[in-house]
C-alpha cells in the first residue's frame, strides 16, 4: 500500500500555468531600489569598532618606530588600556597593509664571501677537516681532503 502512495498517477500530471504578477521591468526596478538601500546603510557596530581599533593599532605601530611585531603591539596596547588578542591584531593590520620594517639580515662587506668546505665524521659527529676559499670549487674540495690526512 505504501508503494501506491508514492507513485504519481498519469492523469494527475497536468501542467498548471504559473501566474506571475510582476513584469520584468517591475523586478528590475525593485532590484535597483534594494541595491540602493543596501549600499546606503550604516556600517555595523562590529565594523565601527574595528575601524577604531585600526586607528589605535596604527598609533601603536608609529610609537614603536614601525618595527614592532604583533606581540609588541599587543603589549603596547595593553599599557594604554586596550586588551585584544594577537589574531585580532593580525587581522586588523592586514587590511590597511600595516607591516613592520625588516631589519637587514646580511651585511655587505668589501672582502666578499668566504666559503667553507668541511668534512664531518659520521661516527663521532665531529668536523675532521675543512678548507676555506672565496668559492666552492673542485680545488677547494681537494684541499679539504688533503687537510684530513
Amino acid at each position: 500500500m505504501r508503494k501506491n502512495r508514492s507513485r504519481v498517477r498519469a492523469h494527475e500530471k497536468t501542467a498548471v500555468p504559473l501566474y506571475n504578477p510582476f513584469s520584468v521591468q517591475d523586478v528590475a526596478c525593485i532590484a535597483k531600489r534594494l541595491l540602493r538601500l543596501w549600499s546606503s546603510r550604516l556600517p555595523s557596530q562590529h565594523v565601527q569598532e574595528e575601524e577604531k581599533l585600526e586607528i589605535k593599532i596604527q598609533t601603536a605601530h608609529r610609537r614603536n618606530r614601525e618595527v614592532a611585531g604583533h606581540e609588541t603591539i599587543q603589549c603596547d596596547l595593553a599599557e594604554h588600556g586596550i586588551t585584544m588578542g594577537i589574531c585580532m591584531i593580525r587581522k586588523i593590520r592586514k587590511k590597511p597593509g600595516i607591516r613592520c620594517k625588516q631589519r637587514k639580515k646580511f651585511r655587505a662587506t668589501t672582502e666578499g664571501w668566504l666559503s667553507c668546505a668541511a668534512h664531518k665524521d659520521i661516527f663521532n659527529g665531529e668536523i675532521v677537516g675543512y678548507a676555506l676559499g672565496s668559492r666552492i670549487t673542485k680545488e677547494l674540495i681537494i684541499a679539504k681532503k688533503g687537510a684530513i690526512a
